[in-house]
């Protein structure tokens, strides 16, 4: 219930939004009497101001938008204005009934859509961290040697000397940096993996940004749409120089 009180992702109302929604009541009100009243032009345009309420304002300027409409197209207007007929009170209650359950119920709905996206993005936060603070370089990139990268990590800074936004920017940063003697192997490794769907545990050669050669261990996997082809793939960089020499690639097993 606490999301009927205001605005339910914290934002604060504008005025500009408010003289919005008052704008087309008052359109509205203005239209109705041009008609000659609420028994001669239909009133259930008045859910545009209502709706554009439950979109700009939330549940509660929502409410309050239904029962102003609710007021203006009942009491304040004649059922016909130039022999200024009376509405009935049973037609005005019922008009701002529906009024206002029709606001509320869009208003709820889009209350709630906004409360998962913000979950998503509180979840893909907290993955990011996660991410960007493991010792090695994850990365998400596109198939073969001159594939695109679509993500990595702030590590490989540490790892090979480029920012992130340095190295997807490159166009073919992986083969241009993996050592010529490892790469025609490490590509036939990737390709083993894109059609058996194993995880693969390679070791091989990698030059930095001054020129230097290290040993990185790279712990890749095939990531599959629903339908099980594959689409990218998605690993972990780590260096392990002070652990190992690697004369050419090779693989330490597969998962």
């Amino acid at each position: 219930m606490r999301a009927f009180v205001g605005r339910g992702d914290g934002r604060r109302v504008r005025w500009r939004d408010v003289l919005a929604v008052a704008g087309l009541l008052g359109v509205g009100w203005l239209c109705v009497i041009l008609a000659g009243g609420s028994a001669r032009v239909t009133t259930n345009w008045f859910y545009l101001p209502i709706l554009l309420a439950a979109v700009l304002l939330g549940p509660l300027g929502t409410l309050v938008t239904a029962l102003a409409a609710a007021v203006i197209a009942g009491p304040l207007t004649p059922a016909e204005v130039y022999p200024h007929v009376s509405e009935a009170l049973s037609v005005s209650l019922t008009r701002g009934v529906f009024f206002a359950g029709i606001g509320m119920l869009v208003a709820w709905l889009i209350e709630r859509h906004s409360d998962a996206e913000r979950r998503l993005q509180t979840a893909e936060n907290a993955y990011r961290t996660l991410v960007e603070q493991l010792p090695g370089a994850v990365y998400l990139c596109e198939f073969g040697g001159d594939g695109d990268w679509l993500y990595v990590s702030p590590a490989i800074e540490q790892l090979l000397g480029y920012t992130p936004e340095e190295w997807l920017a490159h166009p073919n940063p992986f083969r241009s940096h993996v050592h010529p003697q490892d790469y025609l192997w490490v590509m036939q490794q990737e390709t083993l993996s894109r059609r058996s769907g194993r995880t693969v545990d390679l070791d091989y050669r990698m030059r930095t940004r001054d020129g230097r050669w290290i040993n990185v261990r790279d712990t890749a996997s095939v990531v599959r749409d629903p339908q099980g082809q594959p689409l990218w793939l998605q690993g972990v960089l780590s260096d392990i120089t002070d652990h190992a020499e690697v004369g050419s690639g090779r693989s330490k097993g597969a998962a």
